[in-house]
C-alpha cells in the first residue's frame, strides 16, 4: 500500500494505491474464519469447500478489507498532519468508487486535503484592544442585597388577615369517600377584588366558607393548595369550610447574624459593612469575567484581522458540497452561509489554537479537574453541610463524567488564557463603565453581528474539540483542535 502526496500550495492531491498482497492474507483469514461454523447440506461444519465459501463471501471480504485499508491510511495521514489539515481530507472528483468488478485486483483511490498556512503572527503592542473597567457602584450592590432579602424572607406574624398575607387553614376534604382533615395555605392577594372581604379582619380560630371554585379561580394552585388532582377536586362541595390556624406577612430580612450567615456562610461577616465589602468582591469578581469575557469576544475579529489566515477556499467549498451530499435536509440557498461560516469558524479556532501553542499553553486533564473542583467550590462554598473532602469530590467526579459539561469547561479555559495572554502582551485601552454601559455597549455589539441561518448546522459547525478523558485512559491527555468527529466512519465513496 501506498499513499503518494502532491501539494500545491494549501492543497494536496492523494493517491492511494492498494495491491492484492495489501488485502489478501485477511480476505483468506476471514474466509477460514466463516467456514469454521458454515454449515451446508452434505457436509459437516467446517468442512464445506473453500472454493464455494470463497465463491459466497469473497468478493464482500475484499470490499470490506479494502475499505478499512482506506480509512486507515487517510487516519493515519490526519494524524501526520495534526493542526494542519483543514477539515478533513476527501474523496476528490476523479475518485473510482469501490464496485464489482470482474478480475480486479489492484486498486487506486483519490482523495483531497486542504491545509493551513504557516502561523506567524504574534501577541504585542500592535495588537491594540479595549478593556472595559466595570464599575461597582453602591447601587448594584443595594441590587445584590435585595435580592438576597427576597430570596431569605422572614415572616412576621399578624393578628388579623390583611392585603398580602399568607394564611394557613385547616378544612376537610373527601378522598376515597370519606372526609380528610387538610392543611393549606395562600396568599391572599390571588383572590379576586369580590371576595377579599371574606378574609378581610379575619382572625385565628375563625370560621370561613368558602365557594372554593370563584374564590380561588385558577384551578391548577386551587389542586396544588388542597394536595388533590383534578378529578378528586370535582368529588369535594362547593363550599368548604376554612379554619384559620395561623397569619403571616412576607418581610424582607433584617440585617442580623441568620442574613449574614445566609448569605456568606457561617459567621464570615458580622454587620452590614462588612456585607457590603463581602458583596463588592464578589460582584467585582463578576464584572471581571465579564469584561475578559468580552475582551475575548473582541479580540476575536481584531486577530482575525491582523493575523490575516488565508484558506483554501476552492477545498472548503468541495468539503462543504462533500457534507451537503451525506446531509440532504440542508437547503441549496444555504451552501454560501456554511460556507462563510464554517470558514470563519475554523480560521479562528487555528489561530487560537496557534497562539495557546505558541505560548506553550498546553490543557490538560488535570487543569479541567482542578477548574471543574473550584466550579463545584465555588458554588456549594454557602452550604456549609457539605463534607469538605468527600461532597466536593463526589460531586467533581460526577461533572468529570459529564462529557458536554467537561468540553465546555475546556472552551472556557481557552478563552481565559488567551485573555491572559493578552492582557500581559498586547496594549489594552481601559475604558471604566457602569454595568449599564456595559451592557448597552454588548448590546450594541451583539446586534451588529450577523446570525446564524436557520438550518441544522451543527454537522458544518467549523471545528469541533475532542473530547478530554481521563490521563489514566489514555497516554497522552493532552486535548487537540480537529474538525468534527464522525460517528460512523467514511465509507470509500
Amino acid at each position: 500500500m501506498e499513499l503518494i502526496q502532491n501539494k500545491e500550495g494549501l492543497v494536496a492531491s492523494l493517491t492511494l494505491k492498494i495491491s492484492q498482497e495489501d488485502y489478501a492474507a485477511k480476505v483468506e483469514k476471514g474466509l477460514k474464519k466463516i467456514r469454521q461454523t458454515y454449515q451446508i447440506k452434505g457436509f459437516r461444519p467446517g468442512n464445506a469447500p473453500i472454493s464455494l465459501i470463497k465463491k459466497m463471501y469473497g468478493q464482500p471480504l475484499m470490499y470490506e478489507e479494502i475499505t478499512k485499508l482506506v480509512n486507515d491510511s487517510i487516519e493515519n495521514y490526519e494524524k501526520e498532519n495534526k493542526g494542519l489539515i483543514v477539515g478533513r481530507p476527501i474523496p476528490s472528483a476523479n475518485n473510482q468508487p469501490l464496485v464489482e468488478s470482474s478480475g480486479q485486483k489492484d486498486f487506486e483511490f483519490m482523495y483531497e486535503a486542504g491545509f493551513f498556512p504557516e502561523f506567524t503572527y504574534k501577541i504585542d503592542k500592535n495588537t491594540e484592544l479595549v478593556y472595559y473597567n466595570i464599575l461597582v457602584e453602591d447601587e448594584d450592590i443595594d441590587e445584590v442585597i435585595k435580592s438576597y432579602q427576597e430570596a431569605y424572607p422572614i415572616f412576621e406574624n399578624l393578628d388579623a388577615v390583611g392585603d398580602d398575607c399568607l394564611v394557613k387553614v385547616n378544612t376537610v376534604l373527601v378522598k376515597e369517600g370519606e372526609e380528610q382533615a387538610h392543611t393549606a395555605s395562600f396568599i391572599t392577594s390571588v383572590i379576586p377584588d369580590e371576595y377579599k372581604s371574606l378574609f378581610s379582619g379575619a382572625k385565628v380560630d375563625d370560621v370561613i366558607n368558602v365557594e372554593i371554585r370563584k374564590v380561588f379561580t385558577n384551578e391548577l394552585d386551587l389542586t396544588g393548595m388542597l394536595a388533590i388532582s383534578k378529578e378528586e377536586l370535582e368529588l369535594q362541595p362547593e363550599i368548604l369550610p376554612f379554619t384559620i390556624v395561623e397569619i403571616s406577612k412576607k418581610t424582607q430580612s433584617a440585617f442580623n447574624q441568620a442574613f449574614f450567615d445566609e448569605v456568606a456562610g457561617k459567621d464570615n461577616i458580622h454587620n452590614e459593612e462588612e456585607l457590603r465589602e463581602y458583596l463588592k468582591k464578589h460582584i467585582a469578581a463578576n464584572y471581571e469575567i465579564m469584561s475578559f469575557n468580552q475582551l475575548y469576544a473582541d479580540a476575536v475579529d481584531v486577530l482575525k484581522e491582523k493575523a490575516n489566515i488565508v484558506l483554501p477556499d476552492d477545498f472548503i467549498k468541495n468539503y462543504i458540497e462533500f457534507m451537503k451530499d451525506k446531509d440532504k435536509n440542508m437547503r441549496e440557498e444555504q451552501s454560501e452561509y456554511l460556507v462563510k461560516y464554517f470558514t470563519d469558524g475554523i480560521r479562528w479556532n487555528y489561530i487560537l489554537g496557534s497562539l495557546l501553542e505558541q505560548a506553550n499553553i498546553e490543557i490538560t486533564y488535570d487543569m479541567i479537574k482542578l477548574e471543574v473542583r473550584n466550579i463545584v467550590i465555588s458554588n456549594f462554598s454557602n452550604y456549609q453541610h457539605l463534607d469538605a473532602d468527600v461532597d466536593i469530590d463526589d460531586l467533581t467526579n460526577y461533572y468529570l463524567g459529564q462529557q458536554e459539561y467537561v468540553n465546555e469547561v475546556y472552551e472556557n479555559i481557552k478563552i481565559k488564557k488567551l485573555t491572559e495572554l493578552l492582557k500581559e502582551n498586547a496594549k489594552l485601552n481601559v475604558i471604566d463603565v457602569t454595568i449599564d454601559e456595559f451592557k448597552t455597549l454588548c448590546k450594541t455589539k451583539t446586534d451588529e453581528k450577523d446570525s446564524l441561518p436557520e438550518n441544522n448546522s451543527e454537522t458544518y459547525e467549523t471545528v469541533k474539540d475532542e473530547p478530554v478523558k481521563d490521563e489514566s485512559e489514555t497516554e497522552n491527555a493532552e486535548v487537540e483542535i480537529t474538525e468534527t468527529q464522525e460517528d460512523d466512519k467514511e465509507k470509500q465513496e
